[in-house]
């Protein structure tokens, strides 16, 4: 609780201070974005990496 009240402290200071914890708290919320969209693109890469290997497998089959 400290911590928030040292944030509403920071922004009732002024324009600037409120500007900073705006622009803060933005790229606090950007950064959990870019790392929950990094995750779900990596799931996906490897949902289609398998699904290639599968294909890759029953063309084989089919072949044989």
């Amino acid at each position: 609780m400290d911590s928030l009240k040292t944030v509403v402290e920071l922004a009732s200071t002024g324009p600037i201070g409120f500007i900073t914890v705006v622009l803060f708290l933005l790229a606090a919320v950007a950064t959990f974005y870019f790392i929950y969209r990094g995750i779900r693109d990596f799931e996906v890469f490897l949902l289609e990496r398998r699904r290639l290997e599968d294909e890759i497998i029953v063309k084989e089959e089919k072949t044989e």
